[in-house]
């Protein structure tokens, strides 16, 4: 029988594995079903690596990595909640898809910088493009 402590670090790094899943996901615009047919498995199954109830085999997590073209190492160096996005998980994730997607659409690079300027000046924080 595991021992308590040992299950519950388990558990933190399946949350911290699904989150960053999730938050490239978003980012590029793929779909449960497009991780889940390079994976192969459903695509609740991949909601569930996502949220963290399930732990993502090793040779799945390669698959997804791969498909999101990231490092493997992306997503299992620097445990656990280091990697957690407060951007992500306080905003409508729909809003956040949409957003990447009509960005992601426009062809001219001006439009795209000038776009990123106004968000800029709007939060305060950065203005260097």
């Amino acid at each position: 029988m595991p021992n308590k402590r040992a299950t519950e670090e388990a558990r933190k790094i399946n949350k911290s594995i699904g989150r960053l899943i999730r938050n490239e996901r978003i980012l590029q615009c793929k779909t449960l079903e497009q991780l889940s047919e390079v994976s192969g498995v459903t695509f609740q199954q991949i909601l569930k690596y996502e949220n963290g109830v399930n732990g993502i085999p090793i040779f799945r997590l390669i698959a997804i990595a791969e498909e999101l073209k990231k490092p493997t190492a992306y997503f299992i160096s620097g445990m656990p909640e280091e990697e957690y996005d407060p951007v992500i998980y306080n905003t409508n994730r729909s809003q956040i898809s949409n957003l990447v997607r009509a960005f992601n659409k426009i062809k001219d690079d001006k439009v795209k910088q000038n776009i990123l300027s106004l968000i800029y000046s709007l939060d305060g924080e950065k203005d260097d493009v």
